[in-house]
C-alpha cells in the first residue's frame, strides 16, 4: 500500500494570527471607505490616525507570521 502523506498543520498561534490580520484588514477597509466620504474634521483625522496605526500593526503581525512560519 502507498505511503500516506501527512500535511503539516498550522499551529493555533498561526491560525489566530491569520484570522486577526484578516479582520484587521477588513476593519481598515471599512474605516478607509468611511473616511473618503467625510469632510475634513477632527473626527476624520482621528480615523486617519487609526487607519495608519492599524496598517502598521498588520504589517508587523504579517512579518511575525512570515518569519515564524519560515523559521522551522
Amino acid at each position: 500500500q502507498g505511503r500516506r502523506m501527512i500535511r503539516p498543520r498550522y499551529t493555533r498561534t498561526a491560525m489566530v494570527l491569520h484570522w486577526l490580520v484578516g479582520l484587521l484588514i477588513l476593519g481598515m477597509l471599512a474605516v478607509g471607505m468611511a473616511m473618503t466620504g467625510m469632510e475634513d474634521s477632527p473626527q476624520k483625522f482621528e480615523f486617519y490616525g487609526l487607519h495608519k496605526a492599524t496598517g502598521v500593526l498588520v504589517l508587523l503581525l504579517a512579518a511575525w507570521f512570515h518569519f515564524a512560519a519560515t523559521d522551522n
